[in-house]
């Protein structure tokens, strides 16, 4: 990363801290300048001295400026907000998805009961905004259509902020577009602070540009609205789990949305089973793993489902590895190998009741950590056709946690992730600090959005239709 760009992250943070210090209206605790800088030294040290992939992307000196300039930065006492943004752009400099900071327990509690939250669901498509749900009490219906600005901030300029404080993987912000299309409410409140009304600029269906006011409303109010007006939305199993048997076509859907599911590992295990012994008796031919928002989980379910998709012994992770001597840079002069057990490291035989047929992979800005292991597995051994997006993760090497995924600072009880070891899918030297590219790229659009068009698997089923061979 080129100095310019380090100091615009310092810039865009002041930028930030001045805009939540001018609108902040919820009830924080503010902090002295001695646990600030007690929880700052907390934190570095923590990233520096346990953090396998800090260097990857960014040489050590320029992390070290960053750090050093941070710190100076704490001149005066601040809230946990002002000070998450003066932490973020180190995680932006990283470049490791996995390094994040977040408010603490309360802090969360007191932006969820906030009274003005922006009613609003959005997605960002191709660089610009856009309704996915309204949710607000306004007449003028803003679903479909593209916000151009929010009160006086245009969209360029609340991307350009967020994108310069979200975690990524490399060069790759599928992940940071994959946060702000999540939880787009809480990263703008985060970042803009709060306002009992909104000025929405957007631009109509023919192309003017117009504005509205939207009152804020609480946090049940929206949710109670979003029943209310998509009732058609449904919800996922606790498993994360979803099959889908099209008999035209021979075809199964089996979406797997988390490799963490809210049930017992026995029984995730035995729904994977069961799922594909309906598979092999239905004569399927052709199996869609849709792995679109699959932010990640364990790695062990990982080699499971894998198992039921290989029909020869596969690898799927070469190598994990920690932290050997904290003040190198180089990455494998920095850490050693370390064997976990349960991700995947060695050879794997196939189960009895694997599928035999083609294999295709949905994927998106959504697929990460767990997701992205799954998938690189699929390409480094060419099983699947990969459709959709490029993928959040990176395929060839990531960071991750060994079993605790988040700690607390002492002072602030902001809660943040660092990477506790690395693991190695495939060759380093292929790493270009991008995700996973699908062979058959699929742009959302905006009008699917009021259309509920699911262009990447329609695509994948007429592929199919066709009786196209798989690339």
């Amino acid at each position: 990363m080129k100095k310019v760009k380090l100091l615009s992250l310092l810039c865009l943070s002041a930028l930030s801290n001045l805009v939540l210090s001018q609108k902040t209206t919820i009830d924080l605790n503010i902090f002295s300048i001695t646990h600030l800088q007690e929880d700052f030294n907390y934190w570095r040290h923590r990233i520096e001295s346990k953090h396998p992939l800090v260097y990857l992307y960014t040489p050590k000196n320029q992390v070290d400026r960053c750090f050093d300039s941070l710190y100076q930065e704490i001149k005066y006492p601040m809230t946990e907000l002002a000070f998450i943004k003066l932490l973020t752009p180190v995680a932006a400099l990283i470049q490791d998805g996995h390094t994040y900071v977040i408010p603490s327990k309360p802090a969360l509690d007191s932006l969820r009961n906030y009274e003005y939250l922006l009613p609003l669901e959005v997605k960002c498509i191709d660089g610009r905004l856009y309704v996915t749900q309204d949710l607000s009490t306004s007449a003028v219906p803003l679903t479909g259509l593209e916000i151009t600005a929010i009160n006086t901030t245009s969209t360029k300029d609340i991307l350009s902020l967020l994108l310069s404080n979200l975690g990524r993987d490399g060069d790759n912000y599928q992940f940071a577009y994959a946060a702000i299309n999540e939880s787009f409410r809480f990263h703008f409140h985060t970042f803009f602070g709060f306002d009992t009304t909104y000025v929405i600029h957007y631009r109509t269906q023919d192309n003017r540009d117009s504005t509205c006011t939207i009152p804020g409303r609480n946090l049940d109010s929206i949710k109670k609205e979003k029943l209310t007006r998509y009732p058609i939305e449904v919800q996922t199993p606790e498993s994360g789990l979803t099959l889908n048997i099209i008999d035209s076509v021979h075809t199964a859907v089996l979406g797997i949305k988390t490799f963490s599911p809210n049930i017992t590992n026995k029984k995730f295990r035995a729904d994977i089973s069961k799922y594909f012994e309906t598979i092999r008796n239905t004569n399927t031919l052709n199996l869609i793993l849709d792995l679109r928002g699959n932010s990640g989980g364990n790695p062990n379910h990982v080699k499971f489902i894998l198992q039921h998709v290989f029909d020869e012994p596969f690898e799927q992770a070469r190598a994990c590895r920690v932290v050997k001597n904290r003040h190198k840079e180089e990455l494998l002069t920095r850490t050693r190998k370390q064997w976990y057990p349960w991700y995947g490291i060695g050879k794997f035989k196939p189960r009895k009741n694997n599928f035999a047929g083609n294999v295709y992979a949905l994927i998106d800005e959504g697929t990460y950590s767990a997701g992205v292991i799954f998938s690189s597995v699929l390409r480094k051994y060419k099983r699947a056709v990969f459709v959709g997006n490029e993928t959040g993760g990176n395929p060839i090497i990531m960071a991750g946690y060994l079993i605790k995924t988040s700690w607390q600072l002492p002072n602030t009880k902001i809660q943040f992730g660092s990477g506790t070891l690395c693991t190695i899918y495939d060759d380093l030297n292929l790493n270009q600090g991008r995700g996973l590219v699908p062979d058959h790229t699929i742009k959302i659009q905006p009008e699917d959005i009021l259309s509920l068009h699911d262009r990447c698997l329609d695509y994948t089923l007429q592929n199919i239709r066709s009786g196209r061979r798989p690339l």
